[in-house]
């Protein structure tokens, strides 16, 4: 899913525009982004999160998966990649806004160069592997989902193979990352505003209306086409547009640091739950769900949350591009091959999420510095010190 993130170091030169609580508005000395010299290790903890979901549900239907787990703890793929777009969709806004702050503009094509670097290395490896696994006879796709997959159009195939089809959300973000940036780039801030709150008010409603009419279309394209997922992404994008004084107001914080609002997790699992029963869920269930998400995110992202700050599970969102990737050929749901049996799989999984992060994608991101020198960087007054996909 990817779930392309990116961790930014702040200037005070800025902050306004991406949604920074300046040190002056959070007087709470636990605020995370009152700093700008820190990161966002609850993000981290976050798409962890998100990707145990996503690898336990599949896990769930291999071979030798314990059968005692309950299922209420393994069906939530779906919410996993809901919580990758509205991430991806806060970070890239947020970092896009402050580089038209501090510039004046943004580079659009310094942004594609940074996020080819961060996204195709590990991507074009684990595609050429599938492709040689395919020669082989150890994999069965088409070439029609090859080239689905290499050109970031899988969220359009109807019934992709099981060992590419994973790449839908990969493709979601990538159109967004065309879409995004140049709206950003050529219009105003108010439109960008108006445009990420169509889709998130849209989308919900158009689905929701082609279930109760029983339109074909409502299955054929409600979970993956671009326009009626991308809701996910646009509610993490208005989230980059509030003013810092919201969420440093002494109401800001008090509802960034309720406790009641831990009340929240288990009605979003009991709202999420009737996504099985659409008519029911769309807008309003859909909406709820998103506004949760992105509620988390600002919180995660402002205060501290002990629990996403468990760090095996940051390891594991460092981790959620490489894991995303290479799950899939080994969670196989059913599957007889040795590699697919459960507990192997997921050994097998995180070994080769392992070698894909330290041996492809920390030595690609070291070309970022040749780009830097060259004008092609981030913004001066801003440092990226990590990124990370997932979706």
């Amino acid at each position: 899913m990817p779930l392309s993130t990116v961790h930014i170091h702040h200037s005070d030169a800025g902050s306004s525009e991406a949604g920074q609580v300046p040190p002056s508005s959070a007087t709470s000395k636990t605020a995370i982004l009152a700093s700008p010299s820190r990161a966002i290790p609850g993000l981290d903890g976050l798409r962890g999160l998100s990707i145990f979901l996503v690898v336990v549900t599949h896990a769930r239907d291999t071979t030798g998966f314990p059968s005692h787990i309950p299922l209420y703890l393994t069906g939530l793929a779906g919410l996993g990649v809901q919580i990758f777009f509205v991430i991806s969709g806060f970070l890239i806004s947020r970092l896009l806004l402050v580089e038209r702050s501090e510039r004046g503009g943004i580079d659009v094509v310094a942004f594609y160069v940074r996020r080819s670097l961060r996204i195709l290395p590990a991507f074009v490896t684990f595609v050429v592997i599938m492709l040689l696994l395919r020669r082989m006879g150890e994999l069965r796709f088409s070439n029609s989902h090859f080239l689905a997959a290499i050109t970031y159009t899988m969220n359009f195939v109807p019934d992709p193979s099981w060992t590419l089809g994973h790449i839908w959300s990969l493709s979601v973000e990538e159109q967004f990352y065309i879409l995004w940036p140049a709206v950003l780039a050529y219009l105003s801030r108010i439109a960008g505003i108006r445009g990420a709150a169509s889709v998130f008010l849209l989308s919900p409603v158009v689905m929701g209306t082609l279930h109760i009419l029983h339109s074909p279309y409502a299955t054929y394209c409600s979970g993956r086409w671009f326009p009626f997922v991308a809701d996910s992404i646009a509610v993490g994008c208005l989230l980059a547009f509030v003013p810092p004084g919201v969420l440093g107001s002494r109401y800001g914080r008090a509802a960034l640091q309720s406790k009641a609002a831990w009340l929240l997790v288990p009605a979003l699992y009991c709202i999420y739950s009737f996504r099985n029963h659409p008519r029911l869920y769309y807008p309003f269930g859909e909406w709820v769900v998103l506004l949760t998400i992105a509620y988390f995110v600002a919180r995660a992202s402002t205060y501290p949350i002990p629990l996403l700050q468990f760090k095996p599970l940051m390891g594991l969102g460092t981790l959620s591009y490489s894991l995303y990737l290479w799950q899939q050929p080994f969670l196989v749901p059913h599957g007889t091959r040795w590699f697919t049996w459960f507990p192997q799989n997921l050994l097998l999984a995180f070994a080769a999420a392992v070698l894909s992060h330290f041996v492809v994608e920390r030595p690609a991101l070291s070309y970022r510095k040749h780009f830097r020198r060259h004008g092609l960087g981030v913004p001066s007054g801003s440092r990226v010190c990590q990124e990370t996909a997932p979706t």
